[in-house]
């Protein structure tokens, strides 16, 4: 919908009559849209062949009940050197939102990702109108932890002498190796 609606003398009455006869009826109103959300108090006037007038008020009760709709983006992220991924901004998963009234809010259940999200994940991505309507679509966001490790060595060579039966052993605070995983699990 286009959050407005025309009303007609016939969506508000249900009789009208008069002895000589009626020759027009018309409403203080016809036109409503979204700023008209609530009762509204308009007046239906019946004019008879003796141009003689009656006027009856009636609240008419506007209402959205529209669901706000939207497309939604399943989603890729990789994990960074930290082991972080994200999602910055409900955009990246909402496409073409719309809403008859407007949208109040785009909510995502989950924008922060780590290393034990790796794999498939189900999220919810929620949409609220100015009226309160909600409508709540479910996401997949597949994470990848695409870094290898990065080792760093005292030096690219290290000397070591055999023993006398030809055999030498390798201290590691001797080498000084260095680990850096984004991730702390065997892939």
């Amino acid at each position: 919908g286009n959050g407005s609606l025309q009303l007609s003398e016939e969506n508000v009455t249900t009789f009208i009559s008069d002895n000589c006869g009626i020759v027009s009826t018309f409403l203080s109103r016809n036109q409503f849209n979204c700023s008209s959300i609530g009762n509204n108090t308009i007046s239906i006037f019946a004019v008879d062949v003796n141009n003689l007038t009656t006027t009856k008020a009636i609240v008419v009760d506007v209402f959205d009940n529209f669901l706000p709709i939207a497309g939604v983006n399943n989603l890729t992220l990789y994990l960074n050197s930290s082991g972080v991924a994200s999602i910055s901004s409900p955009s990246s998963v909402f496409q073409n939102v719309s809403d008859n009234c407007g949208i109040r809010s785009q909510v995502l259940s989950k924008t922060l990702f780590q290393c034990t999200d790796v794999g498939q994940n189900a999220m919810y991505a929620s949409l609220e109108d100015l009226n309160g309507n909600k409508n709540t679509f479910t996401v997949s966001i597949f994470v990848k932890d695409t870094i290898p490790p990065t080792v760093v060595a005292r030096s690219s060579s290290i000397g070591i002498e055999l023993n006398a039966s030809g055999q030498a052993s390798l201290d590691v605070i001797e080498t000084s190796i260095t680990l850096h995983v984004n991730c702390d699990y065997v892939a």
